[in-house]
């Protein structure tokens, strides 16, 4: 997975400033008072100050990771590359550990025991058929269902 900061905006300071803005208050400078305010509106679920100062990300990752994102955003804004418009060869996630299911669970989470498991031919199977329904003429909106989620995407 790459990670890369792409802009910047706001601060602190613009968080403490909006949360007190319904008291006529405005601060120059953050002291500690203000990281107990932060603190608190986060713990409390006041996300609306949160809302003022901004990150920007370019992320690179599989594509079950990104939508693990997708689920828990709050706040984020997505754009992401498109298979209809971008022909770069596809790319794959592949681990080389494999941690098992914990036995007395059916729930989420996994073991700490790991075991070997080849995915390789699995891939090439799916890359092969992908560009094959290209090579057919096949929209590649529609092409690309058969892809693994263990490819990567970017946004």
């Amino acid at each position: 997975m790459d990670i890369e900061l792409i802009d910047k905006l706001g601060t602190d300071l613009s968080v403490v400033n909006a949360a007190r803005v319904s008291f006529a208050k405005r601060k120059d400078v953050l002291d500690e008072k203000d990281d107990k305010l932060i603190k608190y509106l986060a713990l409390h679920g006041h996300w609306s100050p949160f809302a003022h100062a901004f990150l920007s990300f370019r992320i690179k990752a599989p594509i079950f990771v990104a939508r693990q994102l997708v689920k828990h955003q709050v706040g984020l804004s997505w754009n992401e590359v498109s298979r209809r418009y971008v022909s770069d060869k596809p790319e794959f996630y592949i681990p080389f550990m494999w941690r098992k299911k914990p036995e007395k669970s059916i729930k989420q989470g996994s073991s700490d025991e790991e075991i070997e498991f080849d995915i390789t031919e699995l891939i090439d199977t799916c890359k092969g058929t992908y560009n094959y329904m290209l090579e057919e003429g096949i929209a590649p909106e529609m092409a690309r269902m058969v892809l693994p989620q263990c490819m990567m995407t970017e946004w």
